[in-house]
C-alpha cells in the first residue's frame, strides 16, 4: 500500500494547499484500491529501492514541487493528482490491460500509454489536457510524436485492450 507520506516523498515540506492534499489522498486511495485488486490476481507490489515504496523514479515519481524541471510543465504530479508506480517487469501494466481496465476506469484513473513508460505506470485521477492523443483511459504524454516517439515496444496485451500498439513511425 502507498501512503500519502510516500506520495509526498522528499517534497513533504512544500506548501501544499488543502485541495492538493485532498487530491493526494484521493490519488493514494484509488491507487491502493487498484493495487489490492491486482494483488488478488497475484500481481505483487514491487518495492523500488530508490524510494522504499512502490513509487517509481528516484524521488520524483510521486509529488513534484511547482516549477519542477522533471516532467511536463503543470504536471499532475505537481498537484498530487498522479504518481508513477514502479513496474520494472511491466507486470502491473499487463494486468491493467488484461483485467483491470474496467476497475481503473470506474476509479476515474487515466494512464500514460504503455509504450512511453518502460519501467513504471503513470496513473492520474484527472483526464489529460487538450491536445493529447487519447484512447479511452490511455494517453500519449506528448503532442509532438516526431520529437517524442515511443520508448519501448508494445505489450502483447495491448492487442486485447482498448489501447492498441502505437506505430513507431509517427506521421507528420
Amino acid at each position: 500500500m502507498i501512503s500519502l507520506q510516500q506520495l509526498l516523498g522528499p517534497y513533504a515540506g512544500e506548501p501544499w494547499t488543502e485541495a492538493e492534499i485532498a487530491d493526494g489522498i484521493q490519488t493514494v486511495r484509488v491507487w491502493n484500491e487498484l493495487e489490492a485488486a491486482a494483488a488478488v490476481d497475484g500481481v505483487p507490489a514491487v518495492i523500488n529501492p530508490a524510494t522504499g515504496s512502490a513509487i517509481g523514479g528516484a524521488g520524483n515519481g510521486g509529488a513534484r514541487p511547482k516549477g519542477s524541471k522533471v516532467g511536463a510543465t503543470r504536471s499532475k504530479h505537481q498537484y498530487l493528482q498522479a504518481l508513477d508506480r514502479f513496474d520494472p517487469a511491466r507486470a502491473f501494466m499487463r494486468w491493467v490491460l488484461s483485467y483491470g481496465l474496467e476497475r481503473a476506469a470506474a476509479l476515474g484513473m487515466y494512464f500514460e500509454h504503455p509504450q512511453w513508460t518502460r519501467s513504471w505506470v503513470h496513473g492520474q485521477i484527472l483526464p489529460p489536457g487538450d491536445g493529447f492523443h487519447r484512447w479511452g483511459i490511455f494517453f500519449v504524454p506528448y503532442q509532438d510524436l516526431v520529437k517524442n516517439p515511443p520508448t519501448c515496444i508494445a505489450l502483447p496485451e495491448q492487442q486485447l485492450a482498448l489501447v492498441q500498439a502505437f506505430p513507431f513511425k509517427a506521421t507528420a
